[in-house]
């Protein structure tokens, strides 16, 4: 419920999973064997979308994430990803366990969740400024259906006191009740930075909170 109040009052909530450091630790070796192996493929590949949504959706939510590794039954059957799998289970969980409450306090409601998507940023990497689902009259753009997002940090070895938040996240912070009007009013807005630290969970309303990833 306390996530909940906290989407309902900012748009985003942030907390610890709590996952166990030995797990975090398999994980992030997990990652880079498929990063290492070439294993991160074009992220709309398999999602058996039609052509002009397939290439609408590469411009508009995914022009700064072209490849990408999707945590599905088959990924982890045939790489043997167990804490990648640990991880992206209790993301699914943590997902559907909120949709009663949220239903209830903001009428939001979703039909389905997504398999988790390992993302690296490491070089010289950015995700810029956008919303996951930019709807409505003032994008022109139709509804992918995305209402939710959680984002999972499972690096390991980023140091704190370094000051560097490379692969962290930045949360402009506009009306959460609905989208912002245009996107320079989100630009204008408060801007919240998150770091990359590992096993810190993000969630937020993504049709609502434009957001980006730190640049490495």
């Amino acid at each position: 419920r306390k996530i909940s109040e906290c989407l309902k009052r900012r748009g985003f909530s942030i907390v610890e999973a709590n996952e166990t450091h030995t797990v975090l630790l398999s994980a992030f070796e997990e990652a880079e064997q498929l990063w290492q192996s070439g294993s991160f493929a074009p992220t709309m590949q398999d999602m058996e979308a039609q052509e002009l949504e397939e290439e609408l959706w590469k411009r508009l939510l995914y022009q700064d994430e072209q490849t990408a590794a999707w945590i599905t039954e088959s990924t982890v059957s045939s790489m043997g990803l167990t804490s990648l799998a640990t991880i992206a289970e209790s993301l699914r969980n943590f997902a559907e366990g909120l949709q009663k409450e949220l239903q209830r306090s903001l009428n939001l409601r979703w039909t389905s969740v997504w398999d988790s998507m390992l993302a690296c940023y490491t070089g010289d990497r950015t995700y810029a400024f956008h919303l996951d689902n930019p709807r409505g009259e003032q994008h022109g753009l139709p509804d992918n259906g995305i209402r939710l997002t959680t984002c999972y940090f499972i690096n390991p070895h980023w140091d704190p006191t370094s000051g560097y938040d490379g692969g962290g996240l930045d949360l402009y912070l506009t009306d959460p009740s609905k989208p912002p009007s245009s996107a320079d009013v989100a630009r204008r807005s408060t801007r919240v930075r998150i770091a990359p630290h590992a096993d810190t969970l993000v969630t937020f309303l993504s049709d609502r909170l434009a957001h980006q990833v730190v640049a490495t």
